[in-house]
């Protein structure tokens, strides 16, 4: 869905061998980072390889279903092939806490993930009522009766392949490191990429101009590793390999202590089935090739004094540490493998952290990690490594501060205040968007440094008042209770039953819009978009776009056989919005034309190429948000709940008052919007991804100028929708059936994550003003006042439910005075963003950490 590897719905299981060991691996992948020639040699199961309707369920499809989770489905085939890998990596036993963490790649958008962490561990060896042992479940080779005896395991005789594309491309699948040598020699100054999990492809999109693929996954050099005075690892394991093999090596002495605190920040490195396929070398590679990339690889391997082995297309080896390698050129060079030395505990001190906007699968904000080595005594600093990430592109260590710590007693006062100033004159923070801002990355930067030096000083050093700030708080297990009443007197009403259409979506067998087979003669649609807001269209020039073999045709507003619009006024829409645009540009992203190729990829390549020219209306540069100010005054009230308190009357015992903003949250469904139009005779058949069929046909057929019976909708499930598809899904709809009109073949329009969140934008923009009396006449009773608005929300009942909710506080007692004066941003405050939708959530959360 997402096509990066960041939502785990295309999770599949793989087995394979290790290259250096021989050792078979079972691991779940994204699929849609795995390259199909990279596939050779590997045993691959889907959903559908593991339990259907004809051959049965397997039982974490049965138990996924049996708990209810899922509702629209789209997710949940993912989170079962993660299950079975953890399962099957495990050989069936696995605990609580890693049942939990190997979700960390999997987007669940309107289930929830408690009837889905309930369902998965059950599967746990710590689980109160344990399931079967996965090891037990007998696979049958399909359309035969017999036990799987392992006869039809993929071959791979080690013989290097090499592919010819008619485009002069190349795929390279070799064995040896040499092989690689020598393919580099060869292929002169072409555009090379060395494949390995393919996972840079979710942060940075690949080089289209890539001509000669090199899949390095089996050579062998790259996956040796060894422990003596050093510890060796290939450059080529995974992340996974590279945590067990740290682990490995934190038992095999003191001198390896660090390895274990080099885990626990692996762990927080993108998310399971990346760091199943991502390399230490790709992720040291893609730090060279964008320096800004705050990889946290880099900066733990900097900070304990790591080497690489970098051999060159001649085979000449030459080693290099990660700041050398990281601000050089790569070209024609490959990383062999890398050496972590012996660091005596008694001395040195190790310490990482990763600050996240949540606790898997996201960049740093900021990232750190430290190594001071001290003399004897545990008190003057001999050496310090200080290494920041998400600085700047060409900030590794703040080496001024390193210098000035030798020789000196950081755990008194003034050589930490030095020490402090020091850092906060050498840390200089860029501010790229949408990065936190320097000063907040500076400011959290020193605060790490701060509190390493916390955590490492003498106990009777440190006022017992702050020394909870050298603790990191540590996410806990998620708990859950779930209970209703039911009443056998009234079976078969209250009484609990799984959800009739469960086991097909746990299965994967369950339909949606593009899983609909091809239709013949199929076509795909991608949208031109303007990108200067506050102009007008001049020209459109697709030529360069109908260049491109598979290329069929460009189509603009001028097309349009009838309405403009995708919003039907005669349906109650305030104003009619343009499906093209037809001159002005209200939007950034505001489409004007749609591209239709033979492929999903030519189509969304293709669309990038036509040439808009714009007629500016002048150079004043446009604010994208209203702010209260910019708003009308409104003495709108809002509905209320129990009795309206006079709260000039009242008497506080306590007080909280405050302001909330809250801007444009980026949410989307996993099913993006989609939808397929096919000419009959009838008419056209329309098979949109949405949740109000009767607009989206009204809409069709006015822009078509036909009947609103030549329009048949089709349609059984969405794949999620926050409410997107109610009145947004009208834009493909139409897009895709002024597209099928006009060339008379089927066409299919599927928006990507980018142009999804470009076209139809985010989150309303939500401003509360917030005030929480707790009164003093001794019933317990609580009067809220608060004025603002969350658009699309009946704001007082949430405020009152949330917390009459949080403090335990019975409703009745919850009392909402009605606020006057309210300001509020009106639509007719142009601020050339995309039409939104709302999104069902709130912002109380927020108000009620004040509260």
């Amino acid at each position: 869905m997402c096509l990066e590897g960041g939502c785990g719905v295309c999770t599949v299981y793989v087995e394979r061998r290790d290259p250096a060991s021989g050792e078979k691996e079972s691991i779940a992948v994204n699929s849609c980072l795995l390259l199909v020639f990279a596939c050779h040699g590997l045993d691959i199961t889907t959903i559908e390889g593991i339990g259907n309707r004809k051959d049965g369920y397997h039982p974490l499809q049965k138990q996924l279903a049996k708990f209810n989770g899922s509702q629209c489905g789209m997710c949940s085939p993912g989170m079962v092939m993660t299950m079975y890998g953890l399962m099957k990596s495990k050989h069936g036993k696995v605990s609580t806490e890693e049942v939990e963490n190997a979700f960390g790649g999997n987007l669940c958008r309107c289930t929830g993930y408690r009837p889905i962490l309930e369902a998965f561990r059950s599967f746990a060896t710590s689980s109160d009522q344990l399931c079967e042992d996965i090891e037990d479940f007998v696979k049958i080779c399909p359309g035969e009766c017999t036990k799987c005896v392992s006869k039809c395991k993929v071959r791979d005789d080690k013989r290097p392949i090499k592919i010819m594309f008619v485009d002069r491309r190349e795929w390279h699948k070799v064995y040896t490191l040499q092989e690689v040598l020598n393919i580099l020699k060869q292929i002169g100054d072409r555009p090379y990429m060395l494949v390995c999990g393919n996972t840079a492809h979710g942060v940075y999109r690949r080089n289209e101009n890539v001509q000669v693929f090199i899949d390095i996954n089996s050579v062998v050099e790259l996956h040796e590793v060894s422990i003596s005075d050093t510890i060796l690892v290939g450059a080529n394991i995974t992340l996974t390999k590279f945590m067990e093999f740290l682990a490995n090596a934190a038992g095999q002495g003191p001198q390896y202590y660090y390895c274990k605190e080099m885990i626990k920040h692996i762990l927080l490195v993108a998310h399971p089935l990346v760091r199943n396929v991502g390399s230490i070398a790709g992720n040291l590679s893609l730090k060279n090739q964008h320096r800004e990339f705050p990889s946290d690889i880099s900066l733990l391997l900097e900070a304990v004094g790591a080497k690489l082995t970098i051999v060159n297309e001649f085979g000449q080896q030459n080693v290099e540490s990660i700041v050398d390698y990281i601000s050089s050129s790569a070209q024609k060079k490959v990383i062999r493998s890398i050496s972590l030395p012996a660091l005596d505990p008694n001395v040195y001190v190790f310490k990482t952290f990763k600050i996240m906007p949540r606790a898997q699968n996201a960049f740093a904000l900021m990232n750190a990690a430290f190594l001071l080595k001290f003399d004897a005594s545990k008190t003057i600093t001999e050496e310090a490594r200080i290494c920041f990430g998400n600085i700047s592109a060409n900030f590794t260590r703040a080496e001024e501060t390193e210098r000035f710590l030798v020789g000196k007693t950081v755990f008194s006062n003034d050589s930490l205040q030095a020490a402090i100033k020091s850092l906060n004159a050498e840390l200089q923070p860029d501010w790229i968007l949408p990065e936190s801002s320097a000063e907040y990355r500076k400011n959290m930067s020193i605060a790490l440094f701060y509190k390493l030096v916390l955590g490492i000083a003498p106990v009777d050093q440190v006022r017992p008042q702050f020394r909870s700030g050298a603790t990191v708080l540590e996410r806990p297990l998620s708990s859950s209770k779930h209970s209703f009443d039911t009443y056998k007197k009234y079976w078969p009403l209250t009484k609990y039953i799984p959800k009739v259409e469960g086991l097909s979506q746990c299965a994967g067998e369950a339909e949606y819009i593009n899983d609909i087979p091809p239709f013949p003669n199929e076509l795909f649609a991608a949208f031109v978009v303007a990108t200067v807001p506050r102009s007008k269209v001049a020209e459109i020039n697709p030529s360069e776009a109908l260049k491109m073999e598979g290329v069929v045709g460009c189509f603009t507003a001028k097309d349009i056989p009838g309405a403009n619009s995708f919003t039907p006024q005669v349906l109650g829409f305030p104003e009619a919005e343009e499906i093209l645009c037809s001159g002005k540009v209200l939007y950034y992203g505001q489409p004007v034309g749609i591209v239709i190729a033979e492929t999903f990829e030519i189509a969304n390549k293709a669309a990038k190429l036509v040439e808009v020219t714009y007629e500016r209306d002048g150079n004043k540069v446009v604010p994208l948000r209203l702010t209260a100010s910019d708003g009308e005054l409104s003495s709108k009230t809002f509905e209320k709940v129990g009795e309206e308190h006079d709260t000039a009357k009242v008497k506080d015992a306590r007080s909280v008052v405050g302001r909330m903003e809250l801007f444009g949250q980026s949410h989307f469904p996993l099913e993006k919007q989609t939808c397929i139009c096919v000419p009959q005779e009838s008419g056209l058949d329309v098979y949109p991804s949405a949740q109000w069929m009767g607009v989206t046909q009204v809409a069709v057929a006015q822009m078509l100028n036909v009947p609103h019976n030549r329009i048949n909708i089709f349609i059984r499930r969405l794949g999620g929708a926050f409410g997107s598809k109610v009145s947004r899904q009208g834009l493909t709809a139409c897009g895709a059936a002024l597209a099928a009109h006009l060339t008379n073949r089927p066409v299919r329009f599927n928006l990507t994550l980018e142009a999804n969140m470009q076209l139809i934008g985010k989150r309303y923009d939500c401003i509360s003003d917030y005030e929480v009396h707790v009164d003093d006449h001794g019933d317990g009773s609580v009067v809220v006042t608060h004025g603002g608005i969350e658009m699309g929300q009946g704001i007082n009942t949430k405020v009152t439910q949330v917390i009459a909710s949080t403090l335990g506080i019975e409703l009745h007692m919850m009392f909402c005075r009605i606020s006057y004066g309210v300001y509020a941003a009106q639509k007719s405050k142009s601020t050339y963003l995309p039409e939104i939708f709302s999104f069902v959530g709130w912002m109380f959360k927020w108000i009620l950490v004040k509260v």
